[in-house]
């Protein structure tokens, strides 16, 4: 199968509106884009990256409410009351609904809404893992309806889905699908039976830990030529960071975002920093329990690996984990990589990787300027100025009131902007309204008109 006419569609964030006339730039907002992938035979990907308002979870609250005749949920822990409550209020309304919940997070005094739930009526089936003391169900993942799949690092909680750094991919496929309920299958039955072979998909999908999760990761790794990007929550397994030595040691360029909490209590940041390759410890602080929870890995802009798999022993050998990879797709890499570049915008002092950058033809309109004025493109990124209209992307005024540029920008990049009007007295006029918001192309190969906006008095 083929990924054909790919389409990046992002959600507006709701900001302040600025009176027309300030020379303030509006204030920055993060918001979650959709990575939207058509053209598969029977299948789709949506891809959320959090923080971002609702977003994430009013998808998969969507999903629970569609849903007409099953959902299966397997989660390491569920704080959410909306969408628990709405997995009860599906069970009511005749829905098969069947929630494997962690044992060990249902036991902690601080979770209370499984002890609401269950006294509600709703079906929870506690998973004790005691493969080892660590062990746990650490998985994130539901299938709705035997065709759709939601899944990555983030659990169905406020932390998860509002403040810290997370992933969630949403899939229709029913080979998926039917894979993740033999899955959840497994658990139930506490059997684990070894990969049989490749779905029909272009997502092939790993659990741990009958699948060697480590291993399918480093082989990736291997087989790296020119760049890899890896933000990973907790990075403790050694041989992973091995593959990582050995790819930068051959010249592949190589940078790591890990999480702070994490990090101090793992030797393994200090070790690939003595081996010359760069690594971030993030420390998410938008709340004392809030966390840079990534956990994926993106290799030579066509490869990415994402789901609950942390690098560890207990992610590897213990607990119940899973693991979507998607090869030879530069749409979904461009995506992951773009998510990278911002979170390593917001917790680095170091310089980042090399973006990719795309020539993509910009438009806007504008007809109330005067001799000397320039509009100018003014957006979150430093090509874009970092809000600054003095440093934003000079239009060309030479088809007044039409004013053109052809910049190259970010390619996959999640970018706020706004139009301004830089007067000829140096004073900068900035349009109306919130901050517009664009994913930009991935394809260096078609020069696409990204941007043809109208200035808004």
């Amino acid at each position: 199968m083929l990924y054909r006419n790919i389409r990046l569609v992002s959600l507006v964030a709701l900001v302040t509106s600025l009176a027309a006339c300030t020379p303030e730039p509006p204030a920055a907002t993060t918001s979650a884009a959709v990575e939207h992938i058509d053209g598969w035979t029977d299948e789709a990907l949506d891809i959320y990256f959090i923080p971002g308002g609702l977003a994430a979870e009013d998808r998969l609250a969507a999903e629970v409410s569609a849903a007409t005749v099953s959902i299966r949920v397997a989660m390491y822990n569920l704080r959410s009351e909306r969408l628990g409550y709405l997995l009860l209020d599906r069970q009511r309304a005749g829905v098969d609904v069947e929630v494997l919940w962690d044992a060990k997070q249902m036991a902690k005094s601080h979770n209370t809404l499984d002890d609401d739930l269950i006294a509600a009526g709703l079906n929870v089936i506690a998973i004790d893992n005691d493969r080892t003391r660590y062990s746990t169900l650490h998985d994130k993942i539901s299938v709705i309806d035997g065709e759709t799949v939601t899944m990555g690092s983030a659990n169905w909680g406020n932390s998860a889905l509002h403040h810290n750094n997370e992933t969630v991919l949403v899939m229709r496929s029913t080979a998926l699908a039917q894979t993740v309920s033999q899955e959840l299958d497994e658990i139930k039955s506490g059997t684990k039976v070894e990969r049989s072979g490749d779905d029909d998909s272009r997502v092939q999908l790993h659990f741990s830990p009958e699948d060697r999760l480590d291993l399918v990761t480093e082989a990736a790794i291997d087989a790296a030529t020119d760049r890899i990007m890896v933000a990973m929550f907790s990075l403790r397994w050694h041989s992973l960071s091995e593959a990582l030595v050995r790819a930068h040691n051959r010249g592949v360029s190589v940078h790591v975002v890990t999480d702070q909490k994490q990090s101090n209590n793992s030797n393994e940041d200090e070790y690939l920093r003595g081996e010359g390759i760069t690594v971030i410890e993030a420390l998410n602080e938008a709340s004392p329990y809030t966390a840079m929870h990534h956990k994926f890995l993106v290799i030579d802009g066509h490869t990415t690996l994402a789901g609950s798999y942390n690098w560890s022993y207990t992610a590897t050998f213990g607990s119940y984990e899973d693991l979507a990879v998607i090869r030879d797709d530069t749409e979904v890499a461009a995506a992951f990589e773009g998510e990278f570049n911002r979170v390593w915008d917001l917790y680095a002092d170091a310089p980042g990787p090399a973006r990719q950058l795309v020539a993509m033809d910009v438009r806007g309109h504008c007809d109330r300027t005067s001799w000397g004025d320039q509009l100018v493109l003014v957006g979150d990124i430093p090509e874009l100025g970092a809000w600054d209209p003095a440093n934003g992307i000079r239009l060309d005024g030479s088809s007044w009131p039409v004013w053109f540029a052809r910049p190259s920008l970010p390619a996959g990049a999640r970018v706020q902007y706004k139009l301004v009007v830089l007067r000829a007295d140096g004073s900068a006029w900035w349009e109306s309204g919130a901050n517009r918001e664009v994913v930009l192309p991935t394809d260096a190969n078609e020069t696409a008109l990204v941007i043809d906006d109208a200035f808004r008095y």
